[in-house]
């Protein structure tokens, strides 16, 4: 299918999220040449997922000119630790946009979002918050600073 939208020159957006482990020098090669309406977006769930993310975009970058802007979904699960080493693993990296969303269970009608996955989720999707400050320093509400959540 790649190969497909590669030839007819279509411009793409994969938006449920590719999958960084599927990534081989191949597929690298063909997703450098397409022509994306967004940026290229991956799946960052797991600890693991980090190194592999970070190489299937370098391996993408080596086929292009310029490097390609990368977007990582990542589900904020109940490892507060976890999660924020995943959401700030590239933080330095300004090709990388986070975008952090608190684990729902669909099958719980009566799930209760921890505030602190709500917090964490907002501080990575406002850019002017993830971009200017550290979770820890974050103060989402008056008086509260999120390094209280780590104690």
């Amino acid at each position: 299918q790649i190969e497909k939208i590669i030839k007819r020159r279509y411009r793409v957006d994969f938006n449920q999220a590719l999958d960084a482990r599927l990534v081989t020098d191949d597929i690298a090669k063909m997703l450098a040449q397409v022509r994306w309406l967004t940026p290229i977006r991956f799946g960052c769930d797991t600890h693991r997922q980090i190194e592999e993310c970070r190489r299937a975009m370098q391996m993408i970058d080596s086929y292009r000119k310029t490097p390609s802007q990368y977007i990582l979904y990542t589900i904020i699960g109940d490892d507060i630790n976890e999660d924020y080493e995943r959401l700030t693993a590239f933080k330095d990296n300004k090709k990388v946009r986070v975008n952090g969303q608190p684990y729902r269970d669909f099958n719980n009608p009566n799930q209760i979002i921890p505030q602190w996955q709500k917090d964490m989720a907002r501080w990575a999707n406002r850019k002017e918050l993830y971009s200017t400050c550290d979770f820890k320093e974050y103060e989402p509400r008056k008086g509260f600073v999120c390094k209280e959540y780590f104690r």
